[in-house]
């Protein structure tokens, strides 16, 4: 920001974190619920009640109408919003609407889109993928993280604040590093097709320059700037970067 170390790794992280919790953030509840009932239906009966809990940003049909009290989209399913004499109940579309007003971490969409990535160089952008293709895909990878994360639920709102400043909190890079481990045994599991040899030894790469030493991508961008100064940090100072976390990961 302005040349300026702002203390965060993850600068885009700081500033969604903030953000409305009824509309964004890691989905506790739903969470919560998981370690409980670990079902499909949990999870669609949770975010629904996300959904239905949040509030409403605008009224399409009048006018993208902002109401002045906060009203939730519960509310309003239960009692139409009057305007003016007007009274305007709920639509499909407006539930669909809402829908994509919402920004929490992880956001099903037809498909899962996970949020909290940040910006990476082009030659790293598809690590992120085959970290969540490990977990996801790989069925005993999945039962590993649940039985990983669910029983520290409650100190997962505490992690994700620690996210903001790498890996430097030691708790949260052992949670970081077994999860790299337990996507690297998911992605060896996969089908062929899923499969890259090359793609996979920079994921080791990865694990190995960064995450086993506590450090994040962000740390080589924040060592540069340290050794050149502010006035001397640009453009060609990011292409050094993207050189040398290239010359790490062996990326010709």
């Amino acid at each position: 920001v302005e040349h300026q170390q702002t203390g965060y790794h993850t600068y885009r992280g700081w500033s969604w974190q903030p953000i409305d919790p009824t509309r964004s953030g890691l989905n506790l509840p739903l969470v919560k619920k998981l370690k409980e009932k670990p079902t499909r239906e949990t999870c669609i009966q949770e975010y629904l009640n996300f959904a239905l809990n949040a509030p409403v940003v605008f009224i399409e049909s009048l006018d993208f109408l902002v109401p002045q009290q906060k009203i939730t989209f519960s509310d309003w399913l239960q009692t139409p919003f009057e305007h003016e004499g007007r009274k305007v109940a709920p639509t499909l579309h407006d539930f669909i609407v809402h829908l994509s007003l919402l920004f929490p971490e992880v956001r099903p969409r037809g498909f899962i889109e996970i949020r909290s990535i940040d910006c990476l160089n082009r030659s790293m952008q598809i690590l992120p993928v085959l970290f969540y293709l490990g977990l996801l895909y790989d069925p005993k990878s999945l039962t590993s993280v649940l039985e990983l994360l669910l029983p520290q639920v409650e100190i997962l709102p505490k992690m994700l604040q620690e996210a903001l400043y790498g890996l430097k909190n030691p708790e949260l890079s052992g949670i970081a590093l077994r999860l790299f481990s337990i996507a690297e045994e998911g992605l060896s599991r996969l089908p062929a097709k899923f499969r890259d040899q090359n793609l996979e030894k920079r994921f080791q790469k990865f694990r190995l320059h960064y995450v086993e030493k506590r450090r994040t991508p962000a740390d080589d961008v924040i060592d540069r700037y340290r050794e050149e100064g502010a006035g001397n940090f640009g453009l060609e100072s990011m292409k050094r970067i993207e050189a040398l976390q290239n010359e790490k990961l062996g990326n010709q």
